[in-house]
């Protein structure tokens, strides 16, 4: 059986690190873009770092497989990154893809199963990872099917991924467990 294929998102402006590359943060003296390729590939079969073409000359310094979004009207954002997963999915004959952002290190190792199941016993196409209170994270599993779902919505300008997963109606996961699972490294340690 093949392992579900995960993509992990770094095209972002890194707005919050001062347009440093989050994928390029250390974490424990590793880049981390590569800690969670290495948490990843445990379970699943990590076909990439989804970046942007204009990124391209500090991420193949990270030796990754690389996942440059094609050019392209659409406006930048996780959901262009996702799209180009959702193609590479579908080319290895899989039904379905594991997006998770580069700065959640501390995500379960089987949580792509786990969103998979969520997805199907809700009899769902989706499943987003939330917390306690419902509030969803950048990891969520889709199947390939919803392809012709994003793209009309990236063509008419749309960026939240909020907007996607409510019309994707994804099924929510919510974890009670320990909430530092969750956590994303979204700005610098202040001092």
């Amino acid at each position: 059986m093949m392992r579900m294929p995960a993509v992990i998102l770094a095209g972002g402006d890194s707005r919050r690190w001062g347009g440093f590359p989050k994928a390029l943060v250390p974490f424990y003296g590793v880049p981390m873009a590569v800690s969670m390729m290495a948490r990843l590939s445990r379970q699943h079969l990590v076909v990439g770092l989804s970046v942007r073409s204009d990124q391209c000359v500090w991420a193949d310094a990270l030796s990754m497989p690389l996942l440059v979004e094609p050019a392209s009207d659409y406006p930048a954002g996780p959901m262009k990154g996702t799209l180009d997963a959702l193609r590479h999915a579908k080319a290895l004959g899989s039904e379905w893809v594991l997006v998770v952002a580069c700065d959640m290190p501390w995500l379960p190792l089987d949580i792509g199963r786990q969103l998979q199941v969520a997805a199907q016993q809700q009899g769902k196409r989706a499943a987003v990872l939330c917390d306690a209170w419902g509030r969803h994270a950048l990891c969520f599993v889709l199947h390939v099917a919803l392809y012709a779902l994003i793209e009309p919505l990236l063509a008419d300008g749309e960026q939240r991924v909020g907007c996607y997963l409510q019309a994707m109606d994804a099924a929510r996961l919510c974890w009670r467990y320990d909430p530092a699972m969750l956590l994303n490294l979204n700005r610098p340690k202040e001092d």
